[in-house]
């Protein structure tokens, strides 16, 4: 065989080399691709106990802020009692795990579900701040309904499975309690407001999305 057409050859098999290792890049790319849309069980899933704990002080905190706005607006007795029983809980809550990350020594961090979370917060308060006081009520409580609903979902499919340590464990499924609690008190408003004519009502809530 002469130089020429071994020349060639070895030409032709660096082409071809090089081509197949292009192909064999693309899909770690796609995979960086998708990444960067990780479900909530995947964003969770990489989080300290620290930043676990920052979660639930997100949602106390933007209970809390929430709660105070009912406080003001709210016209049936009965909600203004829930806001009051919301803020005692979710402060108390809040101190709680405070003192926990204090005496384990965990840094509270934010991450992106407490910042998902707290986005989501405060879009409902400024809902809330800008809701005439006549449809109040019902705005209030649909939000809590919907809000409730969620944090439970997250905190049994994401949270409490991903906590490290026993104690903070611990915490998360005491906040599961008191979340189930608020949502099914609640449903139990939604349903009384519907069903006996509480002024701000405007129908049967007991069908909202939750």
């Amino acid at each position: 065989m002469t130089k020429s057409k071994l020349m060639q050859l070895s030409i032709a098999a660096a082409v071809t080399i090089a081509s197949g290792c292009s192909k064999s890049s693309e899909p770690p790319a796609a995979a960086a691709s998708q990444g960067d849309e990780a479900s909530p069980q995947e964003q969770a899933r990489g989080l300290s106990d620290g930043q676990l704990m920052q979660v639930l002080a997100t949602v106390d905190a933007d209970e809390i802020q929430q709660a105070q706005v009912a406080l003001t607006k709210a016209t049936a007795p009965q909600v203004r009692n829930f806001a009051s029983d919301m803020i005692e809980q979710h402060t108390r809550a809040k101190q709680q795990g405070a003192a926990l990350a204090s005496q384990n020594g965990l840094a509270l961090r934010p991450s992106p579900v407490s910042e998902k979370l707290d986005k989501s917060g405060k879009e409902t308060l400024d809902m809330l701040q800008r809701t005439d006081s006549r449809d109040f009520d019902n705005a209030y409580i649909k939000a809590q309904l919907k809000q409730h609903a969620a944090v439970l979902k997250q905190l049994d499919e994401t949270l409490i499975p991903n906590a490290d340590g026993s104690a903070v464990k611990q915490q998360l499924t005491e906040a599961r309690g008191m979340v189930q609690q608020h949502l099914n008190h609640a449903q139990q408003l939604s349903s009384d407001m519907g069903s006996t004519g509480i002024p701000g009502s405007t129908g049967n809530m007991g069908n909202m999305e939750r």
